[in-house]
């Protein structure tokens, strides 16, 4: 697993957000890699993943690549809740042209690359892949209503315009 804040999730991710371009260049045992922005995955009953945000380009040549979680939902139920995108996701060299993965050989997707074939009712909701000038140009109510009250626009370029936590204001 490789992934811009945690391998893998089992419990409960919130108010993060990549930056950083994460690369998979390998396969694991069973020819596969999983990987995301903020998680490579998620396995346990009840782990969710909320109010975080990618815009690091996100690619590898596995089977569960997306800007957010790579697989959601791995034999469990699962959650991803406001959730934003603006970075690119490529399978090798193949960009994901759509929210959540479809592509039956190659999950991948701007924000999910699966919700694993064994899941028990994994839900997405609230998250959106958007442009970096949309994400740059919210508002800090805005902001409140897409990811959460933690985040406030970055008018001090602490993170090159890019939202911030409201503790990040206090350095």
């Amino acid at each position: 697993m490789l992934d811009g804040i945690i391998g893998w999730a089992r419990g409960k991710i919130d108010y993060c957000y990549n930056i950083a371009e994460i690369t998979a260049t390998g396969k694991n045992s069973v020819g596969s890699s999983c990987v995301g922005g903020i998680t490579g995955g998620s396995d346990i009953d009840g782990s969710s993943i909320e109010n975080c945000y990618n815009i690091g380009t996100i690619s590898g040549v596995g089977k569960c690549i997306g800007g957010i979680i790579g697989t959601l939902g791995w034999n469990s139920i699962n959650t991803l809740n406001y959730g934003i995108n603006v970075g690119d996701v490529y399978h090798s060299s193949t960009l994901a042209s759509v929210d959540n993965g479809t592509n039956t050989s190659y999950l991948f997707g701007k924000i999910v690359g699966t919700t694993n074939p064994n899941n028990k009712g994994s839900e997405v909701t609230n998250s959106i892949s958007i442009t970096e000038e949309q994400l740059k140009n919210y508002t800090n109510e805005e902001l409140k209503n897409k990811l959460g009250e933690e985040f406030v626009r970055d008018e001090s370029n602490i993170n090159n315009g890019y939202p911030i936590l409201k503790w990040q204001l206090e350095k």
